[in-house]
This record gives C-alpha cells, structure tokens and sequence, in this order.
C-alpha cells in the first residue's frame, strides 16, 4: 500500500521564493495549500487537518507570531523557513514554539526530509495514536 503523500500547508509572505517551494514539494510527491498571510493560515490549519505547517514570511518578527498563535490552538508540527543565515532569527522561531528552521537555501529534497521527519514525530506522539481493528 503507497503511502499518503505529505500535506503542506504554506503560509507565505514572499510569492516567488514560496511558489517555487510549493512546485518543488509536488514534484516531491506532496499536496501544498497555500496562503499569503498569517491570519489565514491560522484559520486555515484550524479548519483543516495538515502533517505540517510551512512558514515563509520573510520577517523573523512575523514568522514567530503566526507560531504562537499557531500554537495556542494546534498540536501541527511547524517549520519556519529562514530568510538569513542570522541566528537571532532561528532562534526567535524555535523559541516561539516551531518545531524546525530550515534555511532558503537548502535543496527541496532536504526541505521534505525534515517536513515529513516532524511529521512522523507528531504521529508518534500520546494521543495522536490511530487504533486500527481489523
């Protein structure tokens, strides 16, 4: 049996740089629904189950907002993808709940590694156990 294919969704703020993820991640095998800002990607992943969250704002500050909210009401792993190499900003993102900060730059392959990786964690977690019978 073929696995489900991953679910993405993209809250994003740079329309170039995350059109070109959302190609690479379909190409790759996944589903992507995309968003352009954080408010809807809040309600958005709120009404909708995803095996993760990809953040691409552009702007630390931004980025680690949407995760706080994020995180007052969903349990769905995050990714934040960074703009600059800057460690602040990395760290702003973890600190505010994300559960990876991957940089622009790194190869789509790479990118889905580490999203379908904090995917299979969460599915590991208490309470997100599935039951099968039969």
């Amino acid at each position: 049996m073929k696995p489900e294919p991953l679910s993405i969704l993209l809250i994003q703020g740079r329309h170039a740089t995350a059109h070109g993820f959302a190609a690479s991640m379909t190409r790759l095998g996944a589903r992507v629904a995309s968003v352009r800002e954080g408010g809807h990607g809040q309600v958005e992943a709120r009404i909708h189950r995803y095996d993760c969250v990809v953040i691409d704002l552009g702007d630390a500050w931004e980025s680690a907002v949407v995760v706080r909210a994020l995180r007052l009401d969903t349990t769905v792993p995050v990714i934040v993808i960074a703009a600059t190499e800057c460690a602040a900003s990395r760290i702003s993102a973890l600190d505010a709940g994300a559960d990876g900060c991957i940089a622009s730059s790194l190869p789509a392959q790479v990118m889905r590694a580490h999203i379908a990786a904090c995917s299979r964690r969460a599915r590991m977690r208490p309470g997100n156990a599935r039951i099968l019978v039969g």
